[in-house]
């Protein structure tokens, strides 16, 4: 089956980015649509060469819902000594603290994004991932980390309804 069978009435494709090396999971593509972000293998070998021109069948996926999940963080890693280019994808969870306050807190990795040699560019999945993100944040947080050398982007999603 190929991704558009895995769409979800009303939900369409922004983009899509094959040739990545994503895990946990070891998947090899990332889709982003308008309710969720999706990350998915695509059968290689035999296959693909016998259909040049035409995507792969997906062979395994894993959806992030946009609804379920209050925050997205975003740590958009450069390249320095001894470190590769990465985009990681973490989500969290609100939390109620006993004085009727909120707290955001990591509840998973979505993913850990790096493109392989004749993949798409950090920065072309980082504009079309912000880009979405954005559309559906109440709220955008921009941070720098020094130590880590990266932009730490916190996007808190509107509920859904």
């Amino acid at each position: 089956m190929e991704l558009r069978d895995y769409l979800m009435p009303g939900e369409y494709i922004l983009a899509v980015f094959n040739n990545l090396s994503i895990s946990p999971g070891d998947f090899n593509g990332l889709a982003v649509t308008n309710k969720r972000i999706i990350l998915f293998n695509t059968n290689l070998g035999i296959n693909k060469l016998l259909r040049r021109n035409r995507p792969g069948d997906i062979k395994n996926l894993k959806s992030t819902f946009f609804k379920d999940t209050p925050m997205i963080q975003m740590e958009v890693h450069e390249k320095s000594w001894g470190r590769r280019e990465l985009i990681s994808l973490t989500r969290y969870v609100k939390l109620l603290r006993s004085d009727g306050s909120y707290q955001y807190s990591p509840d998973g990795i979505i993913g850990i994004i790096t493109p392989k040699v004749n993949g798409p560019r950090l920065s072309e999945i980082r504009e079309v991932l912000e880009s979405a993100l954005k559309t559906m944040a109440s709220e955008i947080e921009y941070n720098y980390s020094e130590k880590d050398k990266a932009q730490i982007i916190k996007f808190i999603l509107r509920p859904s309804e």
